[in-house]
């Protein structure tokens, strides 16, 4: 004799049918959530300095970053452009636009990753990290990107050829071994595009401990070593609400 196939209910219908929604929503929200954290709206007029040139953006723009290329969309078309910082007028802040190693010597030998698009903040010399509604406060230190950019988390004294120059918290240096360096200076404003000829930059901290931006080396009391730049293979720094 044969079994009668079991008959599928409206009911059985309706809830394969309520899963289906459920699992299409989540996928969205996944998608959605993934987007916001490749994306950057910092509602505000915002700027940048790239090989030289100063780029302006309005409180529209909306920055982006895909495989490692920050893709900028000022309301009148997308332009692509290095990941240098994102600057802000008039204010002691900047948003990074690649994901950084911070690093403290003068507390720990362990670094920690910051993510793209955190927003620093520095007053009185208390630097606040702020990602989405998360933020931490940290004292000091400065950011890696593993490759060639320095930002400064406290003041610094940058040194090449015959000059020295003292930088103020969230400054930053990018160096081009022996070849060039470009550093924005919190202190005045001032952006600098200098060439070099075979001469290194060092940047030297009032906590005893000094870099070469070129070697990616740190100097301290203990010796010399050079940087870690495995950026997306260490942890991500704690943020609390």
């Amino acid at each position: 004799m044969r079994r009668r196939k079991k008959q599928i209910t409206a009911l059985q219908m309706i809830l394969v049918g309520l899963v289906g929604v459920i699992l299409c929503l989540l996928v969205l929200l996944l998608i959605s959530y993934a987007d916001r954290l490749r994306s950057f709206q910092p509602k505000e007029a915002t700027f940048q300095y790239v090989a030289g040139v100063l780029l302006e953006y309005s409180e529209d723009t909306t920055y982006r970053s895909e495989d490692g290329i920050l893709k900028i969309d000022d309301g009148a078309g997308e332009n692509e452009t290095h990941g240098n910082p994102i600057l802000y007028k008039e204010e002691n802040k900047l948003t990074l636009t690649e994901n950084m190693l911070l690093m403290r010597p003068y507390e720990s030998s362990v670094p920690e990753r910051v993510n793209c698009f955190t927003t620093v903040s520095e007053k009185g010399g208390l630097c606040t990290l702020t990602l989405e509604n998360r933020f931490t406060e940290i004292y000091g230190g400065f950011l890696f990107n593993g490759e060639d950019t320095y930002i400064f988390l406290e003041e610094v004294t940058l040194e090449f050829a015959n000059n020295k120059i003292v930088l103020a918290p969230l400054s930053y240096a990018i160096v081009g071994y022996q070849q060039y360096v470009e550093f924005y200076n919190t202190a005045d404003g001032e952006y600098h595009l200098v060439g070099l000829d075979q001469v290194d930059v060092t940047a030297s901290f009032k906590r005893g401990y000094s870099l070469d931006l070129g070697k990616d080396t740190i100097y301290t009391k203990d010796g010399e070593a050079l940087l870690y730049s495995a950026v997306d293979k260490v942890n991500a720094i704690k943020m609390g609400k």
